[in-house]
């Protein structure tokens, strides 16, 4: 898993999560503990996420919602070039 380098990164990969799960392309299943994560988060005045209140339940979740794609793609790149 890429884990994110700044803050940039890291709030990149929180609004990615977010953004998914407000389209309704990614859900989860109902659990106490994950909606307990979701609530607690917030955000400052100036509109950035407040690290603090971010649990590591969504730490993990914004970091796999971001590396899966490109693993997908690695796969997928792996699978052609034995093709040819």
């Amino acid at each position: 898993m890429v884990t994110p380098k700044s803050r940039k990164d890291f709030e990149r990969s929180l609004n990615l999560l977010l953004e998914r799960i407000n389209n309704g392309t990614i859900s989860f299943v109902q659990s106490t503990r994950i909606e307990h994560s979701f609530l607690n988060a917030r955000r400052l005045p100036n509109k950035r996420m407040n690290f603090h209140t971010v649990d590591e339940m969504l730490r993990l979740n914004a970091n796999t919602v971001t590396t899966m794609p490109m693993m997908i793609q690695k796969e997928e790149e792996d699978k052609n070039d034995k093709r040819t």
